[in-house]
């Protein structure tokens, strides 16, 4: 390709880019959706005030169940349609939609962690063998040997890779697709918590000395490693939108700009020690701290507060698409509203209420848009490399000889 070839067509991308723009900001007119919010006020809310207010739809989704068998922690898909009940040594599905039963099993062997797969008919458990698949009426159907003494769940909804970490700081990643361990590390990372950032992959891991690493399935070594506080980090969390990153210590938590990691944006001290964290898909932050639930907004201010009574507090997962927040305890599952905390239109692929045969189509289409695991790098990582690769084809020769251009394209073509 010519040089005038070449700027012709980033002319027409840029053309094309413009276009995308103006048709992407006319659809805007057919949300008419709008996102919920508590206004400013002088004080703090309770969960009870906030119920006051509500609709009748709002209130049967701030349901409350008593189950046996706790502490219990809950685990929803990617779009909210079904939820995951995990128990010490029992696991239950319920389907968000109609608030039914969608399974009920007791486990013989103590349940770590738990995670939904491409959909909600097939999860996963990390129990103390291994990591067992099930499918939606809770049969085992298949068992991962290779994943020994995994503790920490999460999956990769774009690349189909489940991620597991052993109690020894093993990360291994399988590709649910084919079956095939691509990826087995050592990251020396003991008894940490796990998150994902789900705009590129890439999985945060805690450290006893205080630091925050980054992992790909690509590199054996971290890609990053940020110091967030002065000892062992309890619990973190990425936004949805990957720019915002939350980590929790004793008593205080700090919220991170992804773009800048040289300073936390905001650090809150708390009373107390925090046992559980989430972040909302709109940067709304809630913790966990004994009987007592608080809800912060992106900015760290509190504006949300919720008691769990004799109860203790477990897990907090932010309901997605929905301003509900689901609390595992240790005498069930309990929901609060948490108003402004779900987006309010769906993403493409995620949307609850699709028909079986919309949700065979969506299903055949994330595979055919299946990204490779090689693809799950930082943004300057894998720029770096495309850069370096076409390097030779965009930068300009302003004075070159027929004889030098000869050159150059048999350079770029035969090496």
């Amino acid at each position: 390709m010519t040089l005038k070839e070449k700027r012709e067509q980033i002319e027409r991308r840029k053309i094309l880019k413009s276009e995308l723009e103006k048709k992407k900001n006319s659809y805007r007119i057919l949300e008419t959706a709008k996102r919920g919010r508590i206004d400013p006020c002088k004080r703090v809310l309770t969960s009870e005030e906030i119920g006051q207010q509500l609709d009748v739809g709002t209130k049967s989704r701030a349901y409350s169940l008593s189950l046996d068998d706790g502490p219990y922690s809950a685990r929803y898909t990617p779009s909210g349609d079904a939820l995951l009940c995990i128990g010490r040594t029992s696991v239950a599905g319920v389907n968000t939609q109609t608030l039914r039963e969608i399974f009920d099993r007791e486990m013989e062997d103590a349940i770590h962690d738990g995670v939904f797969l491409h959909r909600e008919s097939f999860f996963a458990l990390a129990q103390s063998k291994c990591v067992y698949i099930y499918d939606k009426t809770g049969v085992e159907v298949h068992a991962l040997r290779e994943h020994i003494g995994a503790k920490k769940l999460t999956y990769l909804q774009d690349h189909f890779l489940l991620g597991t970490l052993s109690g020894k700081g093993v990360l291994r990643y399988q590709d649910t697709t084919v079956g095939k361990l691509v990826s087995e590390i050592e990251t020396k990372e003991r008894d940490a918590e796990m998150c994902q950032d789900r705009t590129n992959g890439v999985i945060y891991l805690t450290g006893r000395s205080g630091h925050v690493s980054l992992w790909s399935p690509r590199s054996a070594e971290y890609l990053a490693k940020v110091l967030c506080h002065k000892v062992k980090v309890a619990h973190l969390k990425v936004g949805d939108s990957g720019s915002q990153l939350v980590t929790a210590s004793g008593g205080s938590f700090s919220i991170w700009d992804a773009r800048n990691m040289f300073a936390p944006v905001k650090t809150v001290q708390v009373p107390g020690v925090i046992g559980s964290l989430d972040v909302s898909q709109t940067g709304q932050i809630a913790i966990g701290r004994r009987n007592l639930v608080e809800v912060y907004s992106s900015e760290g201010k509190p504006v949300q507060t919720h008691y769990l009574g004799g109860a203790r507090g477990r897990s907090l997962s932010f309901m997605p698409y929905e301003d509900i927040l689901t609390i595992g305890t240790e005498n069930g599952i309990e929901n609060i509203v948490v108003p402004g905390a779900g987006l309010e239109t769906y993403r493409r692929n995620e949307n609850p209420k699709l028909s079986k045969r919309e949700r065979k189509n969506v299903e055949v289409r994330r595979m055919l848009e299946k990204l490779p695991a090689d693809m799950i790098a930082l943004e300057n990582e894998l720029g770096t490399e495309v850069k370096e690769i076409f390097k030779e084809e965009i930068v300009p020769m302003k004075l070159e000889t027929p004889a030098g251009k000869v050159r150059r394209l048999m350079k770029l073509n035969y090496g």
